[in-house]
Order: structure tokens, then C-alpha cells, then sequence
């Protein structure tokens, strides 16, 4: 097994890692709010989470599937959309 195939593994093993663990605080943090708050569904905030979750994960492994040359010819493209996302957000 060559080098970089190890650290990619390694780095999907610790960003799955990270997801779980933010969906255990997730839902540790809403699972007692939603039954007091009359909404009697604990697991509303954790579903929608992993739902989320789910979705960036299809997008990481679709990013990691596209070419590098693709991503460094869009990347001053990303650059000016993130940083008018930004300015929008001070208004």
C-alpha cells in the first residue's frame, strides 16, 4: 500500500469520526429540549443532522473523484463566490 493511499484512509477514518461524534452532541444536546418543548420527537434534530451529514459525505467522495486540475481551474471562481456570501452575511 503506497503512502498517500494510507493518509487518505486515514483522513476519511477521522472525518467519519468527527461526524459521528457530532451526532452523539447533537443529539445529547436536543434529545431533552425537544420532549420538554412539547415537541415529543427526540430524534428530529439528530435525523436531520445525519441527514446532512449523509449529503456531505456523498459530496466529499464525489469531490475526491473529480480531477485536481478541474479544481484548481475553479478555484479563484469559489474564491470571489465565497467571499461575496461572506459580505452578504454583515448586512
Amino acid at each position: 500500500m503506497r503512502r498517500g493511499d494510507v493518509e487518505s484512509r486515514l483522513l476519511i477514518l477521522v472525518t467519519l469520526g468527527l461526524v459521528a461524534f457530532g451526532l452523539v452532541m447533537v443529539y445529547s444536546a436536543t434529545s431533552a429540549r425537544a420532549v420538554d418543548g412539547g415537541n415529543g420527537r427526540p430524534m428530529e434534530y439528530l435525523l436531520r443532522q445525519a441527514l446532512f451529514a449523509g449529503l456531505g459525505l456523498v459530496a466529499l467522495l464525489l469531490a475526491a473523484r473529480t480531477p485536481y486540475a478541474f479544481w484548481r481551474r475553479i478555484a479563484p471562481s469559489f474564491l470571489v463566490v465565497s467571499l461575496v456570501l461572506l459580505a452578504g452575511v454583515l448586512r
